[in-house]
């Protein structure tokens, strides 16, 4: 029944990832009762057991007009119950839930436990929609009676909705205990309509959360479910969210189909809950194209939803209200939506998106000029999202939960920038949310305390990878995807949190960071705006702020160059215009000879240091180019050797010369790219030799002043690295194939030779990063697209880079896009070359790749050495200068 809508525990899913479906098919289901006769009362119950009300409800109409029904005072309060609950979406949820706690007080549900029980949940899903302190109440006397009976099912489906009314009240960790036992107890009691409900709450969960193909595995699964029970209710929240993310995908007119023939149903019914939702789904698609339309369709699932109750959405369909009501109609009609939202929300009780509300006032309140006014609804804001974060254990999951909240610091950057003319403001405001949780591994890993996350050890994973690494048909690749992802899922293990004992992390201070920069250094950080995109400048003596285009003709430049440039093509042209676009408007990038970009969006995949200026010069010809996740970030690496002399251990660790059994006269034609597409159902198992990595190997090797280790060949294993002394090396280096997955980044590995040790696949993957002990100054990942991953808003990238600088290493050094095999090589050599000869880590790769353009000129391409760029600590050597 589509009451049952708006449960997602997005950060609780996160953090804690699955532990509640931790044994799916490991655990032994309780066998199904029989299905009773579809004409008698007991069918009823099935249905309503199966959380069909709708149906039940119909079902006893019929019984009815035909007199079938008992005539006992029990089956009367059990009737009304079930009238009461399944045609809820025609009243007003206030009414209802009145009418049910009446029932509730007859000598009947008194006396009798599983009426009790039934009364007892009815009444809970109503008041959930709109009054959560009432539900709780109301499950806390159901798991009460169903622990007094021993009835595991009911105190299982108990506090499955405590933990959820927990995790919308901010308490996250508590949310996560409730609900992973729960969903636990549900497959092993073959609790159907729990599985639905928590497979359709961990879509919506994660839909939120940013992790869109998790939530489309996990509406799959729900209607899946929902098809193979007859009787179950139909999940309605995943057929809404699995439309939104068809749209999302670019198919927008398949969504709105779905939509349309469900609305016509839903009115047919009376589904006002339903009808309300499909309206602001609506909405949401038809926004960008047809504004007006939107717009109405808007307003009428508002009013449905007041007119029930319904606050939660109420709440979410008045913010986007005020979204399009301030385009069509400006602020003073955009306001009072924006003003209901945050009302209806905290009637509701729903702390999780409060945030976002607000952010939507201070967007208008700034629209009309209440500059002050929307100052301060942004700092309550951001409040609001430091209590959210510090109840989330894992640092990986509250850059995640910060991007997921992006709307409310790019909005406070906006204004601080645009009308408030306090850049200094801007910058903190930007560096308080920029790759929050990185920053807090940082100054975690200072105490000794190892970084907080999540692990994966399951056997079963490791076999259906080691499958998937031989396996060339397509359907079958396909099946063992699907296998891995719910092995991934079931698999999941947390680490025991260490005490950390550290305050909130802290934005660097702006004179603090400008006190490190060298001369004729400037930090540059982007933010790309629906409207506009900015620029903020930071110097050893100032910091000012630049208006751009907006993120759609910046992202549509940066595609077109990146596509031309993979193909070999001329970028010429379209590296003029990016220069334009990014750096011509700032005055302090035509004089600097070093500049840390801080990326955004598509900027993460941008090689700054290939775009031509006005002379047409490239930029690398003048300036040293790095990059960073945060300015906080950068200083707190930069300082950690700023000053200091570091020997310990050897100083060189190389890893790679795998041979993978390729076929070398192909691997010319396909130019011996390192890569290897491992988690696509169309992609080849067979790597390409890789004989340009042996040659880097040997000459990297005798580099090292204080000595070298290297695992190469068929030496070069999973099980070697990691029982090497990692924390003894000052550089680690790995010229590998490597595997990608953008949906998925902790897959995301570098492959090396297969072993026939335990447990082991070749693939160093990023989950299994996390966990080396790294004490590096410089990590190199010399394979194809070991730099990309997914974006993640503010959060910044989550991809195997961040994994490294995650696990310790200062520096890593890796390609946004393919690395040729041949020209990798030389640029390495040539790189540690200048790390020998005394230049820091962010000159030597800028000196290196301005030899091979010196040796090639027009023959070398960006395609060739403009992938390679510098993350982390761009000042200190491998000695830690």
């Amino acid at each position: 029944m589509s009451i049952r809508l708006a449960k997602g525990i997005g950060v609780a899913l996160i953090v804690g990832l699955l532990v509640l479906v931790a044994s799916f098919t490991l655990v032994r289901r309780r066998a199904a009762p029989p299905v009773p006769d579809s004409d008698t009362l007991d069918y009823v119950k099935h249905l309503v057991w199966l959380n069909n009300w709708a149906d039940a409800a119909e079902r006893l109409s019929r019984m009815e007009a035909r007199s079938a029904l008992p005539r006992d005072e029990k089956t009367t309060v059990f009737c009304s119950a079930v009238r009461l609950r399944g045609r809820v979406e025609s009243g007003r949820l206030a009414d209802v839930a009145e009418q049910l706690r009446a029932l509730l007080a007859t000598r009947e549900a008194i006396a009798d436990p599983e009426l009790r029980l039934l009364v007892l949940s009815a009444l809970g899903d109503v008041l959930f929609q709109y009054d959560l302190q009432g539900a709780e109440s109301i499950w806390q006397q159901a798991s009460r009676l169903a622990s007094e009976r021993r009835d595991s099912v009911w105190a299982a489906r108990a506090d499955g909705e405590l933990g959820t009314i927990a995790f919308l009240n901010g308490h996250v960790v508590r949310a996560l205990q409730l609900v992973s036992s729960a969903a636990l107890k549900a497959e092993a009691n073959g609790d159907t309509a729990s599985r639905i409900r928590y497979s359709t709450a961990l879509g919506e969960g994660l839909g939120k959360f940013g992790r869109k193909p998790d939530a489309t595995k996990f509406f799959d699964r729900a209607l899946r479910l929902y098809r193979e029970n007859p009787g179950a209710y139909f999940p309605f929240t995943a057929f809404v969210g699995k439309a939104r993310l068809l749209a999302e995908a670019g198919k927008a007119s398949e969504a709105e189909q779905m939509l349309e023939r469900e609305l016509a149903t839903s009115r047919e019914r009376g589904y006002r809950v339903r009808e309300a939702r499909i309206l602001a789904t609506l909405g949401d698609l038809l926004d960008g194209s047809r504004p007006k339309d939107a717009y109405e369709d808007l307003k009428q699932a508002a009013d449905i939803a007041a007119a029930a109750g319904m606050y939660r959405i109420e709440s979410d369909v008045t913010t986007k209200l005020a979204d399009v009501a301030l385009r069509l109609n400006g602020a003073s009609g955009a306001l009072p939506y924006a003003n209901r939202s945050v009302d209806a929300a905290e009637r509701a009780g729903d702390t999780y998106a409060l945030p976002q509300k607000l952010a939507v006032v201070a967007e208008v309140q700034a629209a009309s000029g209440q500059t002050k006014a929307a100052d301060c609804t942004f700092a309550k804001a951001s409040k609001l999202i430091d209590e959210l974060v510090q109840t989330v254990p894992y640092s990986k999951d509250k850059s995640t939960l910060i991007g997921a909240m992006g709307r409310v610091f790019v909005g406070h950057f906006e204004l601080s920038v645009l009308q408030l003319n306090d850049p200094a403001k801007a910058f903190h405001v930007l560096e308080a949310a920029r790759a929050r949780g990185l920053l807090e591994v940082i100054r975690s890993s200072r105490k000794g305390n190892v970084p907080l996350g999540s692990t994966i050890n399951s056997t079963q994973l490791v076999a259906l990878q080691t499958r998937l690494t031989s396996e060339s048909n397509p359907a079958t690749r396909r099946s063992l995807l699907d296998r891995l992802w719910e092995t991934e899922v079931r698999s999941f293990k947390y680490r025991a949190q260490q005490p950390v004992d550290l305050p909130t992390p802290e934005p660097v201070r702006l004179r603090d960071l400008q006190s490190i920069l060298k001369p004729q250094e400037i930090i540059l950080e982007y933010v790309l705006g629906q409207d506009r995109s900015f620029a903020l400048e930071i110097g050893r003596r100032h910091v000012k702020s630049y208006v751009l285009p907006p993120r759609r003709l910046i992202e549509g430049a940066v595609e077109h160059y990146i596509a031309t440039a993979k193909d070999l093509g001329d970028v010429a042209q379209q590296a003029r215009q990016l220069y334009q676009m990014l750096l011509a408007p700032i005055s302090g990038a035509q004089s600097a000879r070093r500049i840390v970009i801080v990326p955004d969006g598509a900027l993460h995949g941008l090689p700054f240091d290939a775009l031509v200026d006005a002379s047409g010069a490239l930029l690398v010809s003048r300036a040293v180019i790095s990059y960073a996740p945060s300015a906080s970030v950068n200083f707190l690496l930069s300082r950690a050797v700023h000053g200091q002399h570091c020997h310990r251990g050897k100083e060189l660790l190389a890893v790679g010369g795998v041979s993978y059994g390729g076929d070398q006269a192909t691997d010319k034609l396909r130019m011996a790219l390192r890569s290897g597409n491992l988690f696509e159902a169309d992609a080849s198992p067979t790597l390409a030799a890789l004989p340009g990595a042996s040659k880097e190997i040997a000459a990297i090797t005798p580099l090292a002043v204080d000595g070298a280790d290297a695992l190469t060949g068929d030496s070069a294993t999973e099980t070697a690295v990691k029982a090497a002394n990692l924390a003894q090396y000052r550089a680690i280096h790995f010229a590998v194939h490597a595997s990608i997955d953008e949906q998925f980044p902790d897959r995301s590995a570098l492959r090396l030779a297969k072993n026939s040790g335990p447990g082991q696949d070749g693939l160093l993957q990023a989950r299994e990063v996390l966990s080396l002990p790294l004490n590096a100054n410089l990590v190199t990942l010399s394979a194809c697209d070991a730099g990309s991953g997914r974006v993640e808003g503010l959060a910044g990238m989550n991809s195997l880079v961040q994994a490294f600088l995650m696990a310790g290493a200062k520096t890593v050094v890796a390609s946004t896009w393919a690395a040729e095999d041949n020209a990798t090589a030389e640029l390495m050599r040539n790189f540690y070359q200048h790390l020998k000869n005394g230049a820091d880590k962010a000159e030597a790769l800028t000196l290196a790749k301005r030899d091979l353009l010196a040796k090639y000129g027009s023959n070398a391409q960006p395609f060739l050495w403009a992938g390679f760029r510098l993350v982390g600590d761009p000042h200190g050597t491998i000695e830690g200068d």
